[in-house]
């Protein structure tokens, strides 16, 4: 479907594309983009229309058609840029069970050297893709540091649907954003530790950083948060240096970098991408070096792996005794600068609920708890095929360690994104 197939909402100017100024650094640029009453400001084809319900606001775009083929443009909306900017760009979308048809979307950003998102576009699209499962829950689709060409002046955003087979589908789409990318970039490593723990083990946390930059030294600011209910000096803000495709070694560097032992936390690396790339990853172990070690990788995470919901599948538990088995530890950091209410459900390997647990983390906070299956009230609980399902009212790094009991021998387990 192209474009010329979109019937133009009427606007009080007449015209169907409201222009903006480039905005701020970080305003959304879209002009009702959660569609709090309307669709005013979108164009759209006819089966689209406004609905009561939505993710976080008081409404929603309600897409409901028959697909033959793939890649139908729904939503679409002209904004003004800056060339030579980065730009994020993403939303949410809901598609409901019971529909026999396999229904997907993602949104689309494109460039235009004219006023108006007329003529041929500059280069390649921009995607963002939303993953089809699961069914009847918000899922959150996003791409980050977009650059636009040099000589840009508008863009569309338009989000598509798409099916893989024939039928009638209907999908919900709210929250759209497309913005400015923050002058930093941001790696998140969401667990770290220089601490004793369960079983005389004593973990701590070696951390590598690579600057991509074959000509430029690239800045990188550290920040340690401790979890909450650890006393320490949070946040701690450290400077380091990386020469040009300098790669540096920082050993326990929860002690030695940010001077605070004794404790666990979030790290937060920040730079500025224009100078060039930083790769960082860590390791998490017990004991000390040079004894022999037991330990998990533990990755950096981007801002787009931030997520609203997902699954974390092994957990075990030994119903509490530490001699043997299992023990899984689950936290969440919150990247974001307001509150965000975090629920964490555990199932058994036959989908029954074990237990559940909902707390409200405050802006920039990390929290872990130490057995969660203590934490949702199944702490007798005895397995090794639970799973956790983690829904957010905002996106969070939640994550996973599972801990031999005997050993000392932990895994990261990473996620599967709703």
């Amino acid at each position: 479907m192209s474009l010329s197939r979109f019937r133009t909402l009427a606007l009080g100017s007449g015209i169907g594309f409201l222009l903006l100024s480039s905005s701020a650094r970080g305003q959304n640029l879209l002009q009702n983009p959660g569609f709090t009453t309307d669709l005013r400001f979108w164009s759209r084809i006819d089966q689209t229309s406004w609905n009561s319900s939505g993710a976080t606001s008081a409404g929603s775009a309600e897409v409901d058609l028959t697909l033959s083929t793939v890649d139908f443009e729904v939503l679409t909306q002209c904004v003004a840029v800056t060339g030579g900017k980065p730009y994020d760009f993403g939303g949410r979308m809901r598609v409901p069970s019971g529909q026999g048809v396999v229904g997907a979307g993602s949104i689309r950003v494109q460039w235009y050297a004219t006023p108006a998102c007329t003529g041929a576009g500059l280069g390649g699209a921009a995607r963002a893709n939303f993953s089809q499962f699961p069914l009847d829950v918000w899922q959150a689709a996003k791409s980050e540091r977009n650059l636009a060409p040099a000589n840009a002046l508008t863009a569309t955003f338009t989000v598509s649907i798409s099916a893989l087979s024939s039928g009638r589908l209907k999908a919900f789409f709210d929250d759209f954003f497309l913005q400015e990318s923050a002058a930093q970039a941001r790696l998140t490593i969401p667990a770290s530790a220089s601490v004793s723990g369960a079983n005389n083990t004593n973990f701590q946390t070696d951390l590598w950083l690579l600057n991509h930059s074959q000509a430029q030294t690239l800045n990188v600011t550290a920040r340690y948060r401790c979890f909450s209910g650890i006393t320490c000096a949070s946040p701690v803000e450290r400077s380091v240096t990386l020469g040009p495709r300098q790669a540096v070694l920082q050993n326990d560097v929860v002690r030695t970098l940010f001077d605070a032992a004794g404790t666990a936390g979030a790290i937060e690396l920040s730079y500025d991408p224009a100078l060039g790339d930083l790769s960082a990853t860590s390791r998490t172990y017990t004991p000390s070096l040079p004894a022999p070690t037991y330990g998990t990788g533990v990755p950096a995470l981007r801002e787009a792996d931030a997520q609203l919901s997902a699954f974390f599948l092994g957990l075990a538990s030994d119903g509490g005794n530490r001699s043997s088995g299992f023990r899984s530890n689950a936290g969440v950091y919150n990247p974001s600068d307001g509150p965000v209410e975090v629920t964490l459900r555990l199932y058994d390997g036959n989908s029954t609920l074990l237990g559940s647990v909902t707390r409200t983390w405050t802006a920039k906070e990390a929290f872990q708890y130490n057995d969660v299956f203590i934490a949702v009230g199944a702490g007798a609980a005895v397995t090794r095929n639970a799973f956790m399902e983690v829904s957010a009212t905002a996106p969070v790094f939640p994550f996973v360690t599972v801990i031999d009991n005997q050993s000392g021998d932990s895994i990261w387990v990473s996620s599967t994104q709703h």
